[in-house]
């Protein structure tokens, strides 16, 4: 679903809403459903742990989030007390000063953000024109 309202990033008007849909599964918000064999349906969660609530004294931020009893994520800046989204920038902005400096692979290629774009620039004409919107993969991305 991609919603084509304004101010997306936050709106105290607006419920965080995920909803990831596929042809093996689905995720919405923190539950996965899949299917653990072509007839077995299954459902799980993914499990946030979040300090800093309650009587939780370590101080404020997310630590892990995990699935079916396995760590996914780990907060790379532990005590720094970043929101979600500044979190995403800090680890972007330390995975490209690695980048840049020869020790670690480009974080986010180019050949990546030009196909985003392009899904990104199909979505804004389908909006305008009202028009159904087809995209390939081009010869940057190959």
């Amino acid at each position: 679903m991609y919603d084509f309202t304004d101010n997306q990033w936050w709106n105290p008007l607006r419920a965080r809403r995920v909803v990831v849909r596929g042809s093996r599964g689905e995720i919405v918000d923190d539950s996965v459903v899949r299917l653990l064999d072509p007839t077995t349906p299954v459902e799980s969660t993914f499990a946030r742990r979040q300090l800093g609530y309650d009587l939780n004294l370590e101080g404020v931020g997310v630590d892990t989030i995990a699935f079916e009893g396995r760590v996914l994520y780990r907060n790379p800046f532990p005590g720094a007390r970043f929101s979600d989204d500044d979190l995403a920038v800090a680890t972007i902005l330390r995975d490209t000063a690695l980048w840049a400096r020869d020790q670690a692979p480009a974080p986010y290629p180019l050949a990546d953000g030009c196909q985003d774009h392009l899904l990104g620039l199909a979505i804004e004409e389908s909006a305008r024109t009202g028009q159904a919107v087809t995209t390939g993969r081009e010869a940057w991305s190959r």
